[in-house]
């Protein structure tokens, strides 16, 4: 039986293996089919992540700016702000060294292989279905090379500090933005006058921006109780109109105009030495100018008087519109004249007082431009911590998808599984199927015993032909 078994093994050898043997052979090494599937698997996921899907895989991200200025191109204090620097090797490496997470990644080989970009993301808009493509510097796609990064994770924590670098910078120029031009003016300024007006400046400067920041965001509430407290006793929660009602409310009831009308009627100097001559030349000037006007205006009306008795007797249309010509520009020249007249009375006065030493304001003119001046400098105050709470709350960096960074390219994760458990089965297969061939050969050899051993020394016997017997007594 065992000789039949060890015929049939070589049988199969030479005749072919059927699918039902290779599975016996491969089953009979089942042990090397699981150890070599494993270890192929192992290998070839890992090959393939890092030796191809790494190389041929990049991160991206779409990342939308909203601070003052970001959509023009610039900060809120106006300096330039450029998308591209976000990728540039300064940055990168201000990046690299904010966290040690990031110490492993290799800045300097990504921005000289071409390995991160950015671009302007192009919109299209539909106006009187007419399309029309724009793009904005705030409006920006993100690309990373994978194979920098360790893991997905790394790279998305990497992007969200590198894209929330401008946020800082705009959240840290809030504070520091100028409102105070006209007040710093109002300091070096030589004349009451020139001092009435840059607090005029200044008020008027605060109310468009009260406006513009309730335009643009609404008229939000804030909670800011130091602001508030300091300026109102109405609670802690006001809104931005809130806060420029204050301002209104305090100047209505006192007036900038007023120290105007009291400052041309008295004829107050803040420096007669420094004025006088000024004074003078204003004098001269307004003089020249008055003269000017007055000749110009005698002249106009006699024309006007001569044009004005062909009208009584004519319906020409081009005489009527040139009558009502006449008219405005005499009314404007009347009007120029009156207000060179008031300013040459007050230059005057201002004059005589000089001469007359008499020029000095009193305190109650002087404390009053003082209160306005300081009553200024707390609005600006206020109106720099409302726009700067405004602006952080609406100072955001936003991204298209909520995980911030998505990949694509080289092998999805599930597909490289796949693809190396496949590879790994048909590795382990054949292994398997080579080594139970072998066994079973191997065990059916041994099972045989001597009778398989002697086998061929049997036959050889068998085949060797008998020696014929001679007849006795035939050899002669």
């Amino acid at each position: 039986m065992r000789e039949t078994e060890t015929e049939y093994i070589d049988d199969d050898d030479e005749k072919g293996l059927s699918f039902g043997d290779i599975c016996k052979r491969i089953w009979h090494a089942k042990a090397a089919l699981g150890i070599t599937t494993v270890c192929v698997f192992a290998v070839c996921a890992l090959a393939i992540q890092y030796g191809y899907t790494r190389s041929k895989s990049v991160y991206t991200t779409n990342v939308t700016y909203t601070f003052p200025g970001a959509t023009d191109g610039k900060y809120p204090n106006s300096t330039i702000f450029d998308y591209r620097d976000q990728v540039s090797s300064t940055v990168l490496k201000k990046v690299k060294s904010s966290s040690d997470e990031f110490s492993s990644i290799d800045v300097d080989a990504m921005v000289r292989k071409g390995d991160v970009s950015v671009t302007k993301i192009k919109t299209t808009s539909t106006v009187n279905g007419s399309e029309t493509i724009t793009t904005a510097p705030n409006y920006v796609t993100f690309t990373f090379s994978a194979k920098y990064f360790s893991s997905y994770e790394q790279c998305k924590d990497f992007v969200v500090a590198l894209t929330n670098l401008p946020i800082d910078e705009a959240n840290s120029e809030y504070s520091a933005l100028g409102y105070t031009t006209y007040l710093t003016s109002y300091q070096s300024a030589e004349k009451y006058s020139d001092q009435i007006s840059y607090l005029s400046s200044q008020y008027n400067l605060l109310i468009d921006n009260y406006k513009n920041l309730i335009a643009t965001y609404g008229d939000c509430s804030l909670n800011l109780p130091e602001v508030s407290s300091s300026v109102s006793n109405s609670g802690t929660d006001l809104k931005i109109s809130d806060y420029q009602s204050l301002l209104t409310s305090y100047f209505k009831n006192n007036s900038i105009s007023t120290l105007s009308g009291v400052l041309e009627t008295k004829g107050y100097v803040k420096d007669a030495a420094k004025n006088k001559t000024d004074i003078e030349n204003a004098i001269y000037q307004t003089q020249l100018q008055l003269d000017k006007d007055n000749d110009e205006l005698t002249s106009l009306q006699a024309q006007f008087k001569a044009l004005y008795s062909s009208i009584s007797t004519s319906t020409d249309s081009y005489i009527i519109s040139s009558s009502t010509a006449f008219a405005d520009k005499i009314a404007a020249l009347t009007t120029e004249i009156n207000n060179l007249t008031y300013d040459l009375k007050s230059y005057n006065k201002q004059l005589d007082n000089i001469n007359n030493s008499t020029y000095e304001a009193p305190a109650s003119f002087t404390d009053t431009l003082t209160l306005y001046y300081n009553k200024l400098s707390d609005f600006t105050t206020v109106y720099t911590e409302v726009s700067t709470a405004v602006y952080k709350n609406n100072t955001t960096v936003t991204y298209d998808d909520s995980s911030v960074v998505t990949a694509s390219g080289g092998l999805s994760l599930a597909i490289n599984l796949v693809v190396s458990l496949l590879v790994g089965l048909i590795v382990g297969c054949i292994v398997s199927g080579v080594k139970g061939n072998n066994d079973m050969k191997r065990e059916a050899l041994l099972a045989s015993g001597p009778k398989a051993s002697n086998k061929p020394e049997d036959e050889n016997v068998s085949s060797q032909p008998k020696e014929e017997k001679k007849p006795k007594g035939k050899n002669k």
